[in-house]
């Protein structure tokens, strides 16, 4: 067994009621490490002969799996990946999540738990060491997440009292979903603890899908050491001199200086949305947050961190006693719930993101698509009778609230929201009889994956290429953007997501190689980390190219990597920029490099001698069945 690894994995069956332990060759382990990339080949082996098109993802038939990678509790800062077949995309996305609850699986002796089927009624699962067991969660169905979370563990905490009252930690890690899950929202998330999400790709919906409410974890086995100790020590020390603790606006504001960062100084933070990405407006700095919001340090950082970006916020409500105790919003919080609204209140803006978190939705996806209903209102598309009597202005956080309570419930046009912002275009332009492209024109999307808050336009961001989320395998994902050359953007964050390295504390590609070699004993290079990433990635490209059942990413033969309309026919409207746009010209050409460069053909579909020579033959004749002939 190599190191790092717990040496097995559970399939838990909600049909039938039954858990089993699985295990992977080794050969399957060091091709494809853990994470993302084991995701994705877990994903498409079991689904693929379906086939792939015909599996509903909010169907029985989809798996939902939970990954560690070999360096979680070996490497300050890690994190839980999740996957499956998205209900927002019809592809693999890689969604992860940082908390202890990858480290409490692998000391409970699992990498990771792979779901199939669906329960008869709302169930949770109990997981301590090698025991699993799937309980009763119907009291819990319907509650937000602060209350279910709140009731499940004080369930547990109580048992485990009962037992050695000295040795049971207060809160075992959970990851459990919210009101938006459990009615299938598509922009649903899995919540990590209280706060923390894995919530791209929609897997909130997916566990809602299996009357799933919970998952919690708690072990008492020591944690899988390295193969080589000398080694990993080493580098632990030289990790320590490096001074990990580098990034010293993280460390004392998390993301959350983004708001003016991203938007005074590189032009691309979503305005209106994304009307505009530049402003000067003040009161989006960190000090704002800082000294308004009574920003402390956060107990429930991730395993061994010490970043602590997760911070504390306190919101005085007018007219209310109680004051909200809540996460501070991280940037894309700020920026979804926030300046997409216009909206640059502080309080208001941490108000929106904590029931949006509460509510249990994917923060971004659901941000971007209420900011597409809110402009389809300014632009007379929907009106007062689609809306239920409520007037989407923009900057009214109240309606904001309201219609995230909507959705979550799928009340009204929350029903049709609820199907992210590609499907409900879709849908408004059936029942109002527009051209769908219309409609289509205001959704942020790309592969109906909505925009994390990061622009193209403008150049100025790390999102600098034109292509880099309308050639992305995980589309709209700001963690995961398509660059034209593999490794000038694309390569790290996926051997992140796929070794479960955190982003904000990750070693260098080069040294990530020499983590894994310590950790698991194979010999780890940059190249074959490389090749690790391409078969990850040709996996999702063929996934997602495929689609099916409702959407497909093909028309006659070619993969349909387009932007958003705006970002080409509306140049930026102010700021240092200001008349900058996508030039068609230049996307093409960066899409045409991209394609060259990653093995596609002309039409954006995966080379059969590639797909042959990274051992993927199986994904090489799925493709046949979209190819044009």
């Amino acid at each position: 067994m190599p190191g790092g690894y717990a040496g097995k994995f559970a399939e838990i069956d909600l049909s039938k009621g039954t858990v089993k332990e699985v295990t992977f060759p080794d050969d399957v382990l060091k091709n494809y490490v853990g994470g993302r990339a084991l995701g994705a080949y877990i994903t498409w082996q079991r689904l693929k002969d379906k086939p792939w098109e015909s599996v509903d993802p909010l169907g029985p038939d989809n798996i939902l799996v939970f990954l560690t990678g070999p360096v979680n509790g070996l490497y300050p800062g890690s994190r839980t990946c999740v996957t499956g077949k998205s209900p927002n995309s019809n592809g693999i996305l890689g969604s992860s999540a940082g908390s202890w609850f990858d480290a409490a699986m692998k000391l409970a002796g699992w990498d990771g738990f792979i779901i199939t089927g669906k329960a008869s009624s709302p169930v949770y699962l109990w997981v301590m060491d090698d025991k699993i067991e799937i309980r009763d969660a119907s009291k819990y169905w319907g509650k937000h997440i602060t209350e279910a979370r709140n009731g499940i563990l004080k369930e547990i905490r109580t048992e485990l009292s009962k037992k050695r009252p000295s040795r049971w930690p207060k809160v075992p890690p959970i990851a459990l979903i919210g009101p938006a899950g459990e009615n299938k929202v598509r922009n649903s998330a899995v919540i990590f603890d209280q706060e923390k999400a894995a919530g791209r790709g929609g897997y909130g919906a997916v566990m809602g899908s299996k009357n799933l409410k919970a998952i919690v974890v708690y072990g008492t086995k020591p944690m899988p050491e390295p193969a080589n100790k000398d080694a990993w020590s080493t580098l632990l020390t030289a990790l320590k001199q490096r001074n990990i603790q580098r990034y010293g606006a993280y460390r004392r504001w998390g993301t959350g200086r983004g708001l003016w960062q991203f938007g005074w100084w590189t032009a691309s933070l979503p305005i209106r949305n994304w009307q505009d990405e530049w402003h000067e407006n003040i009161i989006a700095g960190p000090h704002e947050y800082e000294h308004g919001l009574w920003v402390r340090e956060f107990w429930a950082r991730c395993w061994m961190c010490v970043q602590h970006c997760y911070k504390t916020a306190v919101v005085r409500q007018e007219g209310r006693p109680e004051r909200l105790v809540s996460e501070m919003p991280d940037y894309e919080n700020q920026a979804t719930h926030g300046s997409i609204l216009d909206e640059w209140d502080p309080d208001q803006i941490c108000m929106n993101t904590t029931l949006a978190n509460e509510l249990g939705f994917d923060t971004i996806g659901i941000g971007n698509t209420l900011a597409f209903a809110f402009e389809l209102y300014e632009k007379g598309i929907i009106n007062k009778n689609d809306t239920g009597g409520l007037e989407l202005r923009w900057g009214d956080s109240n309606a904001w609230r309201q219609m995230l309570e909507k959705i979550a419930r799928r009340e009204g046009i929350g029903d049709i929201l609820a199907l992210g912002a590609y499907r409900a275009a879709l849908e408004i332009a059936k029942r109002k009889g527009l051209d769908p492209q219309k409609v289509l024109y205001y959704a942020i999307e790309c592969k109906g994956i909505e925009w994390g808050a990061h622009g193209i336009r403008s150049g100025l961001d790390y999102t600098r290429w034109t292509i880099s989320y309308a050639a992305s395998v995980q589309g709209g994902d700001h963690t995961s953007i398509a660059s034209p050359k593999l490794e000038d953007y694309e390569l790290t964050p996926l051997v992140n997501d796929t070794a479960m390295f955190c982003n904000f504390t990750a070693p260098p590609i080069d040294q990530a190689a020499m983590w894994l070699t310590a950790v698991t004993g194979w010999s780890y290079s940059v190249d074959t980390l490389k090749t690790v990433a391409m078969r990850s990635l040709m996996i999702q490209r063929a996934a997602l190219l495929l689609g099916g059942p409702d959407v497909s990413w093909v028309k006659d033969g070619k993969a349909l990597d387009e932007n958003p309309g705006r970002m080409a026919n509306e140049p930026l409207p102010s700021g240092p920029v200001k008349g900058k746009s996508v030039d068609p010209a230049v996307f093409q050409k960066e899409l045409s490099d991209y394609y060259a460069n990653h093995g596609y053909d002309e039409n954006g579909i995966p080379k059969s001698d590639v797909l042959q020579s990274l051992g993927l033959a199986d994904v090489d004749q799925a493709l046949n069945r979209i190819r044009k002939k």
